[in-house]
């Protein structure tokens, strides 16, 4: 039988392939920070005592096995200025929470960068979050491209 690679070759390049994984492994769980302040959306004011989150959806082990789906939830509270600075390891870039009793929540998705701020608006809508201090019900707009409707979401950052 003749074999493409020896088994000294595939053992080295199994080595390799090992190798370059973990690599990978500890690149992307390298951890990451953001940092910034929590306001209101009407005044520009600090609110203090925010719950602000990062929740994370990556790869994992749960219960011993593999997962694709694990969920990845770090939280911290604004302090007494409004600011807050968390950790996260999953992924680039962070899907941002916020939470305030009389507000509605706020989500953004930001990249570790200088301080960000997160707007909020005041309001009880449990169903509803705000982007960019716009109801998530307003964010949507559609047009009719070439017979095609077509929907862009026009608060979240590009």
């Amino acid at each position: 039988m003749n074999l493409l690679f020896t088994s000294k070759t595939r053992l080295f390049l199994g080595l390799i392939l090992i190798l370059v994984i973990t690599v990978f492994f500890i690149y992307t769980r390298r951890e990451k920070v953001i940092s910034g302040y929590v306001r209101d959306c009407g005044t520009n004011e600090v609110i203090n005592n925010a719950e602000v989150s990062v929740n994370q959806v990556g790869w994992g082990f749960q219960n011993g096995n593999i997962v694709w789906d694990k969920m990845y939830v770090n939280s911290v509270h604004t302090d007494s200025l409004g600011y807050f600075q968390i950790l996260y390891r999953v992924g680039s870039s962070a899907n941002l929470m916020s939470k305030k009793a009389g507000y509605i929540t706020a989500q953004q998705y930001e990249y570790p960068a200088e301080d960000i701020t997160i707007n909020m608006l005041k309001g009880y809508k449990p169903t509803e979050v705000t982007y960019n201090c716009k109801l998530s019900s307003e964010c949507l707009s559609c047009a009719n491209e070439d017979g095609v409707k077509v929907c862009r979401d026009v608060c979240m950052k590009e």
